[in-house]
């Protein structure tokens, strides 16, 4: 039995369908209920957080745990909340990473490129990358990170991952909002009014885009032949906004250039790219 929380959210959606393909008994874990796949989830056995987080060891007894997959979690960059963040951020991963160690489950829990902030070029080409969150969710995540980080160096054959999403787009974005994808962004302005809003400079703003497809691959194969550890997840490959845009909207001329906020300028992640090295 594989357990994933955040169930009903993007990545823990199409996790769950993946998992689902792969004829793998799935436990889910959430606190809304957004039926994405309703052919699944009616087969699949479904609980509220609040009581699998603070009594794991129940599930435990009642099923077979192989796996824990840790999508659950505040995802909004912009939260303001601490307590909020430090609620379902950081303790609910803590206390499931130490449940995992106690009853030698491997556990792979959602961490984020944002821990990185916003380095030169020149850093992201590096093997080891500076850690230095910008916004208190990237501090939420770095803190999480650290734990791991203990605990792996206490037993090191146990199998805790933690996994830095870079910018993960595909289906089961649509409750996201201002945090869905520039890909899900870009294709329902283009659809509501046929033009796509670019910051002006985008085409000098470059992220490493994946896709949640080929995120999910990246997930499995992780954990079924990788030890203990931290890794980035993404593509290798960075590519501007600009080239998104054109992407979606098929020219330059769907492109509307708009001023950046100046709330945003001092905190926005100008270039991106995650070290795939660990695929080789």
């Amino acid at each position: 039995m594989i357990v994933v929380t955040g169930s009903s959210g993007f990545i823990g959606s199409n996790l769950v369908r993946k998992l689902y393909e792969l004829k793998k008994e799935v436990v889910c874990i959430d606190y809304v209920d957004r039926n994405y796949n309703s052919d699944i989830f009616t087969n699949i056995s479904r609980f509220h957080p609040d009581d699998f987080y603070d009594f794991p060891e129940n599930y435990c007894k009642r099923f077979n745990i192989e796996a824990v997959f840790h999508e659950g979690g505040i995802s909004s960059t912009t939260e303001t909340d601490q307590t909020k963040l430090n609620k379902y951020n950081f303790e609910c991963t803590t206390h499931l990473i130490q449940f995992c160690k106690k009853f030698k489950i491997p556990i792979q829990y959602a961490s984020s490129a944002s821990v990185y902030g916003n380095p030169s070029v020149e850093v992201w080409n590096q093997k080891e990358k500076p850690i230095s969150p910008l916004n208190l969710y990237a501090k939420s995540k770095t803190r999480i990170d650290s734990v791991a980080e203990n605990e792996i160096k206490k037993i090191p054959e146990k199998s805790i991952q933690g996994m830095r999403y870079f910018n993960v787009y595909g289906p089961n974005e649509d409750h996201k909002g201002d945090q869905a994808s520039p890909y899900h962004k870009f294709k329902k302005q283009l659809e509501e009014t046929g033009k796509i809003k670019l910051f002006e400079g985008s085409e000098n703003f470059y992220r490493d885009f994946i896709s949640v497809e080929e995120l999910i691959e990246k997930k499995l194969y992780c954990l079924e032949n990788k030890s203990s550890g931290i890794y980035d997840v993404g593509t290798g490959t960075p590519k501007s906004f600009y080239d998104v845009a054109i992407e979606v909207g098929g020219s330059d001329s769907v492109v509307e250039w708009i001023p950046m906020p100046e709330n945003l300028k001092e905190h926005y992640q100008k270039y991106t790219k995650a070290n795939m090295d660990w695929l080789n």
